[in-house]
């Protein structure tokens, strides 16, 4: 999973981890699924897949994430991210 701005953005992967990234700073994050590397991007608030070296490329097609509970998905890599509110 991962997480907005005021809220934050949460990667899922299939083996459980989590990893919550604040959307506050602008930044790109590697995340290693143990399948594939994706690369996310936080900018303005917002996330997205920018990259996954994946053979269909979909998660790329979701685009920018900025509201709660909204999701992207990269099945190749098992990864799931999530905009999610800061507890």
């Amino acid at each position: 999973l991962i997480g907005l701005v005021g809220s934050e953005m949460c990667i899922e992967t299939d083996s459980n981890t989590v990893l919550d990234i604040p959307l506050e700073k602008d930044e790109t994050y590697s995340v290693d699924t143990g399948y594939y590397t994706v690369h996310i991007e936080v900018k303005d608030g917002r996330a997205r897949f920018v990259e996954s070296p994946c053979p269909d490329h979909i998660c790329e097609g979701f685009g920018w994430l900025s509201n709660e509970d909204q999701t992207a998905t990269c099945l190749p890599a098992r990864a799931v991210l999530t905009i999610v509110p800061v507890s």
